[in-house]
């Protein structure tokens, strides 16, 4: 069991980057699933405004670079 969790780890830390772009077409289908109001993606950012007209911006940034 600890061989396997060791190879998991070791498979997952040799998966090529993910990018901002990347991580946020995996979040925006999930967040349009539980929330209403309407998406807009810009750079590096998602933004939803619900319909009060509230706008918020969901940023994505890799801390790595």
């Amino acid at each position: 069991m600890k061989n396997e969790q060791k190879y998991e780890e070791l498979i997952a830390a040799n998966e090529p980057p993910v990018s901002p772009q990347d991580l946020l077409d995996e979040i925006e289908p999930i967040l349009k699933d539980y929330f209403v109001g309407k998406f807009l993606r810009g750079g590096n950012g998602l933004f939803y405004k619900l319909p009060n007209n509230q706008t918020f911006v969901l940023a994505v940034t890799d801390l790595n670079m």
